[in-house]
């Protein structure tokens, strides 16, 4: 019975060992799927048909090679190349001979001058009215030169060998490789062009060679090693992603990304998340329910207080404000109703007993007054002969116009007639 129980035991974990493998497969495909990077290229196969070395790439074989390139190294990494394809002939000026006597690149680079006729040579291949200068073109060319199948030139190399301002490298590729010391070049397999094409396209984003001999960026065997050996390290799968972007803005593309209605975004940290990180503490603020109870609202010590003036301002001055009658008439909630009273005593006297409790209103009224009429009112007086305020016979109101400095005589005043203080 133990026995059985422990049988049961162990079949439960595999099973749900089982069940969480699968889960992280299925998740990692979708995920991948789901943020491709998708790159386009321009291939250009070239007619340059000289002796047996004669073009034979066709459409068919430019999709399977892309399609292994994809499959095995690129879309692990959320990356996939996409293509246009033509097929076009080499420039008239163009000797096909002269890539059959090459040498070596170290043999042929010229110190004194910088100069690579080996590069050279390649760009004078390139019919220049096809170019897609955002994309990287890659050119199908018999042979490149003995103990070189691939080749990709910067976009700064290319600017340097031809008038031609590009966005991306290029890409040249061998449909024939030499064999053994003698010049005998024989065709290319399908596996060995896509190795080559590996190798190229990840230089392109960013990757340079290792010193890994089983690595896809290993130099010496990138053009003879089998898929089956492929190795990329994660350090450089990251290179390739960052390179992917760059492709892609200089490229003018965007992201391939699904569209989700229900997916949530975080673009910064929660609120709580902050006022956990700022060491932001809330204040708790009283206000009236609709209910008519009093309940506690949280509030952040950044917040203002949802009032219009704190305790202890005083918006109309440190005088007593007292209200005309008709204001506190017209602004109460009486019960009758009631219409702005007119000619009342206080208006018949004159402003001066109408707004005698708005001493603001009335310093307003004083200053708009015609300046003959000034000196000779109940409530307002001429201040140095020229500035007309609210006052009487002990000067002005507001005591503050003494400081006017664009006032010349501040020593004496005229109120109903008469001058105060150091008359002239």
């Amino acid at each position: 019975m133990k026995q059985l129980i422990i049988r049961g035991i162990l079949c439960l974990f595999c099973i749900f060992c089982l069940l969480y493998l699968l889960r992280h497969l299925s998740g990692k495909k979708y995920e991948t799927f789901e943020s491709m990077y998708k790159l386009p290229l321009q291939f250009h196969v070239m007619d340059m048909s000289y002796g047996n070395t004669r073009s034979w790439i066709t459409k068919t074989e430019i999709d399977t090679i892309l399609d292994m390139v994809n499959t095995s190294v690129f879309e692990p990494c959320g990356i996939q190349w996409t293509s246009d394809i033509i097929h076009e002939s080499v420039p008239l000026n163009t000797r096909i001979s002269d890539l059959f006597l090459l040498g070596p690149s170290s043999e042929i680079f010229d110190d004194t001058t910088g100069i690579d006729p080996r590069l050279s040579l390649y760009m004078s291949l390139v019919p220049k009215a096809s170019v897609e200068k955002q994309k990287t073109n890659v050119y199908f060319v018999n042979y490149l030169g003995p103990g070189r199948n691939g080749k990709t030139m910067t976009s700064v190399q290319v600017d340097r060998y031809s008038d031609l301002k590009m966005d991306l490298p290029t890409i040249f590729l061998g449909q024939y490789s030499q064999n053994g010391e003698v010049l005998q070049t024989e065709r290319r397999d399908i596996s060995s062009i896509a190795f080559s094409f590996a190798h190229e396209l990840c230089h392109v984003l960013g990757l340079p060679h290792s010193n890994d001999v089983a690595n896809l960026m290993y130099l010496d065997t990138a053009f003879a090693n089998p898929f089956s050996t492929l190795q990329l390290s994660e350090s450089q799968k990251t290179i390739l992603i960052d390179g992917a972007k760059v492709y892609q803005q200089k490229n003018g593309e965007t992201r391939n990304a699904k569209y989700d209605a229900n997916a949530i975004v975080d673009y910064h940290s929660t609120e709580a998340q902050i006022r956990e990180e700022e060491s932001q503490s809330q204040h708790q603020i009283q206000i009236l329910g609709d209910d008519g109870k009093m309940r506690d609202v949280p509030m952040e010590k950044a917040q203002n207080l949802p009032t219009y003036f704190s305790p202890g301002t005083y918006p109309f001055g440190t005088a007593n404000y007292v209200p005309l009658y008709a204001d506190s008439v017209l602004l109460s909630k009486p019960t009758l109703a009631v219409t702005e009273l007119q000619d009342t005593p206080d208006m018949m006297a004159g402003f001066c007993q109408q707004e005698k409790n708005n001493p603001m209103k009335l310093e307003e009224t004083c200053m708009a007054m015609d300046h003959d009429k000034c000196a000779s009112s109940q409530c307002c007086i001429s201040l140095g002969g020229s500035k007309c305020v609210a006052g009487n016979d002990r000067g002005p109101t507001n005591v503050s116009h003494y400081n006017d400095t664009l006032l010349k005589n501040r020593e004496f005043y005229y109120y109903q007639g008469k001058c105060y203080g150091n008359c002239i």
